[in-house]
């Protein structure tokens, strides 16, 4: 007979004399560290990171690759547009 495994049952890889932490807890004790870390970070450096953040959309607004996506979905939904007519045309 086919054995039914629990995914979350507290799984322990310690043995029995010491104390038992299970898989879940070190990983969720490991990412919230750096959860942590990291916010302590962005709030240390709240100046720096919003300037970096600024300057990299003033580049990206200003390297007309905004342009080139708004004429690709212009093109797009017209070629569609185009398409749906044709059939249309053929079909009454």
């Amino acid at each position: 007979m086919r054995e039914i495994v629990d995914i979350f049952k507290d799984e322990s890889y310690r043995g029995t004399g010491i104390k038992t932490v299970s898989a879940n807890t070190i990983v969720t004790i490991v990412l919230s560290a750096i959860s942590v870390i990291a916010g302590i970070f962005i709030v240390a450096n709240w100046g720096s990171i919003t300037a970096k953040i600024a300057i990299w959309m003033a580049d990206f607004i200003s390297s007309g690759l905004i342009v080139l996506i708004v004429v690709g979905i212009v093109i797009y939904y017209w070629t569609k547009f185009k398409w749906k007519l044709r059939s249309r045309f053929w079909n009454w």
